[in-house]
């Protein structure tokens, strides 16, 4: 049977960003055969639909002046009416946001060039927005597409482990489905490190436990004060050598310093020589950081009407096995 996909995007509003590149990720996973094949199993679909102004609307309301000023309420009503019978027909939901590691009360959205550059809105206002737009007799496969959803205050601690009630109990991903949950019918799942789309397979890539180490050590290290001095000086010695008409020299100096297996005694040369040190450093972190696999990191979120408890899962093992390990059961 064909797939119905229905990505909600808080994400990005510039037409490059998360929205854009995941759908046609899932596109590719999801493809459109011939109309022949699609008579008998169905079509494929992957719609984005964006979220920024329901979610203004949500907040500023409408101010009633007139029968006119009922016309805006109307369209918004049709708009969200829309969009709830397409999520109610769709095998899967997506909601795109931007996460930031040891941000569990707020999602960012991309402004402009630069990934998660502005609050777009805290849990509560996205559980509000998104409760417009189901039905509570339905059921809903959600997926929180938000890097480090699942990941608890305690950003450092390990995720691949056995982790405690506090902690995964203070992560965005359970504060929002808690809002959701006791309302609506919602499996959701989220993940503990910084999320993508793989663009051949359309497959979600997680970061690894061993990446999002190395993303906080690169954080950490680049704003570092030891580090901003180590840029200064270099830039510094950069413009004087400059200014002074001894530019090649500062490149013969950068080259030789290179090929050394020391510290060197020259004052000038030392400061290059931490330079490209501290740069090799966060060149190794950078490409730690960059390890993701496409089976690793998912949490799965599910609510027990009858018995008032959540259960929340880790669906695959650090070797990419299906475990469906309980990490807790109990109450909200």
């Amino acid at each position: 049977m064909g797939k119905n996909i229905v990505f909600l995007n808080l994400a990005d509003k510039h037409e490059d960003g998360l929205a854009k590149t995941s759908a046609e990720a899932l596109r590719q996973k999801y493809p459109r055969y011939s109309w022949l094949y699609e008579c008998f199993a169905g079509a494929n679909q992957v719609q984005v639909i964006d979220l920024f102004e329901l979610l203004q609307r949500d907040r500023t309301g409408f101010p009633f002046s007139s029968l006119q000023s009922l016309l805006p309420i109307i369209r918004s009503l049709q708009a969200r009416l829309e969009i709830a019978r397409l999520c109610a027909s769709a095998d899967k939901i997506m909601l795109g946001v931007h996460g930031r590691f040891g941000e569990t009360e707020r999602g960012f959205a991309s402004m402009g060039w630069e990934q998660g550059s502005g609050v777009i809105g805290n849990y509560q206002e996205f559980a509000a927005l998104l409760s417009s737009l189901l039905f509570p007799d339905r059921q809903y496969r959600l997926a929180l597409i938000m890097c480090y959803g699942a990941r608890s205050q305690n950003f450092r601690k390990k995720h691949d482990g056995q982790l405690d009630e506090t902690d995964l109990k203070s992560s965005f991903a359970y504060k929002f489905y808690k809002e959701l949950c006791r309302t609506y019918r919602i499996t959701m799942t989220a993940r503990t490190g910084s999320v993508h789309f793989n663009s051949q397979t359309g497959k979600s890539m997680v970061q690894t436990e061993t990446a999002t180490e190395a993303e906080f050590d690169k954080a950490e290290f680049q704003s570092s004060p030891g580090t901003k001095l180590v840029s200064t000086n270099y830039e510094t010695l950069q413009e004087q050598m400059w200014n002074s008409g001894r530019l090649d020299e500062f490149y013969q100096m950068q080259e030789g310093i290179l090929r050394l297996s020391g510290r060197p005694d020259s004052q000038d040369e030392r400061v290059i020589y931490d330079f490209h040190n501290v740069q090799r450093q966060a060149t190794h972190l950078e490409s730690t950081s960059g390890q993701s696999a496409s089976k690793y990191g998912k949490f799965v979120y599910e609510y027990n009407p009858d018995t008032q408890q959540i259960r929340i899962t880790r669906k695959y093992d650090s070797r990419g096995n299906k475990v469906f390990q309980v990490l807790y059961e109990g109450a909200l």
